[in-house]
């Protein structure tokens, strides 16, 4: 780091480099960038001729799972391990996270079956042509982690980076240096302006079910997709019609079991993505209801879903004054609030494949 007495800058001016490399000639710094490369060359085509120190300039500690103190004990001191995405970018939101992934530059599978091994946890192959297995850790409490290994796709970490959906999952941190964000495509800037951003213009062609997982993570984090990116959602529509019904199915009940479900729907239908999602809905859009309605089908149906999740917020496990301060929400909590544990346990139920008797309803 370039304390602030070597550099001549304010506190607010070293605020403006938090999370990022910085280049320093002297007391000054001369280029910054996302990874200790992009400073480099940002300081290269400034000041060709000399020689720059490379530092970190932190910002908020990131708090991380102990758990991740344990896989690195269990590798190598000299195998070079990424932990990578969203575990990093809850950290930056301040957000609970359980699952850790992590790439290697080198085959992940031993990685992965030596850190189950040291953890006592259980190992799977999820895909042995292109490397990547599961750790699936259950600690004393009976609560499971799931520890991701993956082979970088790609020649160095910055490629394999640039072929993920978001800027905001495009982090990576050493586990050696896990407190030194490694983000060449901002994706730390993204989160502080809460948006939405894809990692490349091929993104949604690459992938088509990423159309759906845009609306599910902007509606989970309250982010909203930047226009650029929408753009690049249009010509990628069709292709969902390719996209097997189990992975549009696993994706919609993961819409499903987040916030602001009929916001979420409401973005589906704008986007033109319900008519290979949930086809039978077309017909409500612009169905016309008799007096003293003044919705279309379409338009009531989502007013009810939001109705819904209010009621469901209202009927949580805890009493919620601000959620039923409506009159209605609050006769609702009043007549059937001694029903919370029962109401809480039915919809936690398992339907199997993951999803619960609340994303069916």
């Amino acid at each position: 780091m370039c304390p602030e007495g070597d550099t001549g800058l304010s506190q607010d001016q070293i605020a403006a480099y938090a999370d990022r490399w910085v280049a320093c000639i002297g007391n000054q710094i001369v280029g910054q960038g996302g990874t200790p490369l992009q400073a480099l060359q940002a300081a290269k085509a400034l000041r060709h001729k000399e020689k720059p120190t490379i530092m970190y300039i932190p910002g908020t500690p990131f708090k991380f799972s102990p758990l991740l103190d344990r896989v690195r004990a269990a590798l190598p001191d000299d195998q070079t391990v990424y932990l990578v995405g969203g575990a990093l970018r809850d950290a930056l939101l301040g957000r609970p996270y359980r699952d850790l992934d992590f790439v290697l530059a080198e085959d992940a599978l031993p990685a992965a079956r030596r850190v189950a091994d040291h953890l006592g946890a259980a190992y799977y192959s999820l895909d042995d042509v292109r490397r990547i297995a599961r750790v699936i850790y259950t600690d004393q409490d009976g609560d499971r982690q799931v520890l991701d290994f993956a082979t970088l796709r790609g020649p160095d970490l910055e490629a394999d980076l640039r072929g993920r959906d978001f800027t905001i999952n495009a982090l990576a941190a050493d586990i050696r240096q896990p407190q030194a964000l490694l983000d060449p495509l901002g994706g730390a800037v993204d989160i502080r302006a809460k948006i939405l951003r894809a990692c490349s213009p091929s993104a949604f062609g690459d992938d088509p079910v990423r159309i759906l997982r845009a609306v599910r993570t902007a509606a989970a984090l309250d982010f909203h997709i930047e226009p650029k990116t929408r753009e690049l959602i249009n010509p990628a529509i069709s292709k969902l019609e390719s996209v097997s019904p189990e992975r549009l199915r696993d994706e919609l009940f993961a819409i499903l079991a987040g916030p602001r479900v009929a916001s979420s729907m409401r973005a589906l239908s704008v986007l033109g993505a319900l008519e290979y999602v949930l086809p039978e809905l077309l017909p409500l859009n612009g169905l016309v209801q008799s007096h003293p309605h003044t919705e279309d089908v379409w338009g009531h149906t989502l007013l009810t879903l939001e109705h819904l999740e209010r009621l469901l917020q209202v009927l949580g496990p805890k009493h919620d004054i601000d959620a039923s301060s409506s009159l209605m929400l609050g006769v609702a909590a009043l007549r059937l609030g001694r029903y919370r544990d029962g109401i809480k346990k039915y919809l936690q139920t398992s339907l199997g494949s993951g999803s619960t008797q609340r994303q069916l309803l």
